[in-house]
């Protein structure tokens, strides 16, 4: 990666999930371009319901406005859990 704080995290992590939006998994792909291997995936629409909505939509706005707190509570305990596996 071009950010080498993020590359040093990256490296030293135990583990490394990646936390996609949608099926078309962009975080995920990216990390394993990078040479990461990626312990688990979560895709927010498919594993908790939560809507993508496109991030122009939300340039001139709070992102809190599209986003539900339960959707962060679900994402937040779904994240937690594999960390956990």
């Amino acid at each position: 990666m071009n950010n080498p704080s993020v590359d040093a995290k990256l490296h030293a992590a135990k583990k490394i999930i990646a936390v996609d939006g949608c099926g078309n998994l962009c975080a995920k792909k990216m990390l394993e371009k990078f040479g990461f291997k990626v312990a688990s995936s979560v895709i927010l629409d498919r594993d908790i319901g939560m809507k993508k909505v496109p991030f122009s939509s939300v340039l001139d706005s709070n992102i809190m406005d599209y986003i539900k707190n339960e959707e962060i509570q679900k994402a937040k305990d779904l994240i937690i859990s594999k960390i956990n596996e």
